[in-house]
């Protein structure tokens, strides 16, 4: 395992992945094989896989048995409305366009665009820089967890 002194030279702030198989100034990176930290048995990726797999067809079944059938809140007179109408694409994207004259969805745009890098920063690199360098790999699944909590 790496020392403190290297953690910190190397990961967090000073992350950069290049560095970590190229940088000289660390000569215990260069002793230790720097792919020993992404060694997951093929078992626990098919069982990880697995679990992910049943919780996603368990969660399809259950929306499919308990969800409220959208008959029961006038979806029948709606379609009925749609046929006589018969919405074609340019249409819609006026109708999409009448709403950004509203000052509340305009100022919604920014924070969706802010929400959506944020999220990616969140789950690529700061997830790479602070927790998989100082920590390993094994343990980004709990901090994912967090990120959702």
């Amino acid at each position: 395992s790496l020392s403190d002194e290297v953690i910190a030279e190397t990961c967090g702030a000073q992350y950069c992945p290049d560095q970590l198989i190229s940088d000289d100034t660390a000569p215990e990176l260069d002793k230790m094989n720097t792919t020993d930290n992404f060694g997951v048995s093929e078992e626990k990726l098919y069982t990880l896989a697995g679990v992910y797999l049943a919780c996603s067809v368990g969660a399809a079944i259950i929306l499919a048995v308990l969800l409220d059938p959208l008959t029961r809140f006038g979806e029948n007179e709606r379609r009925k409305e749609q046929k006589e109408e018969n919405l074609s694409g340019l249409s819609l994207l006026l109708a999409t366009m009448k709403h950004m004259k509203n000052r509340d969805q305009l100022l919604i745009i920014p924070l969706t665009i802010w929400s959506g890098v944020e999220q990616g920063f969140f789950s690529a690199d700061f997830t790479a820089g602070f927790v998989t360098c100082a920590y390993g790999v094994h343990i980004v699944g709990r901090v994912i967890i967090c990120y959702g909590v």
